[in-house]
């Protein structure tokens, strides 16, 4: 009733596919590229996900199972916001203040001291989301959805 629903999973027997044991090269390079250590990444259409263990997906449809990563663009890996929460090591880091974090919660433009490239934006250590760093300019990359009045 009322659209529940309970499924049963059984675990196959014999080898299972642990770790990154046979992902094709373009999932490794997405691998270094979000700089995730430990865990198995898969692909869903061009969008990337992050989980702890190998599952078998195919012929499921999934809406979204684990970490959202990023999607591959023709112009770059365009990294998600649920990326920049579990993220502890990131190339560019830029650490924001309290008046920074409120103006980049809003969705304005900050001026920073950082080089140029997409940064992952940290209070007190913790990452709070992403932005691109072009000449001292920092584009906000927060989404609209989630941005205060």
């Amino acid at each position: 009733g009322e659209g529940h629903y309970v499924c049963l999973i059984k675990k196959p027997e014999g080898e299972v596919i642990t770790k990154f044991k046979n992902q094709t090269d373009k999932l490794k390079n997405i691998h270094k590229l979000v700089n995730i250590e430990d865990g198995y990444i898969y692909q869903n259409d061009d969008t990337y996900y992050l989980t702890n263990e190998y599952f078998d997906l195919k012929g499921l449809h999934i809406i979204r199972g684990g970490v959202k990563l990023g999607t591959l663009e023709k112009y770059g890996f365009e990294y998600d916001h649920a990326l920049s929460h579990v993220l502890s090591n990131f190339p560019l880091k830029y650490e924001l203040d309290e008046d920074n974090l409120n103006r980049y919660l809003k969705g304005e433009q900050l001026s920073v001291k950082s080089p140029d490239g997409i940064t992952l934006l940290t209070y007190k250590s913790i990452g709070v989301g992403f932005g691109k760093v072009t000449k001292n300019k920092l584009n906000n990359k927060y989404p609209k959805g989630l941005r205060r009045k």
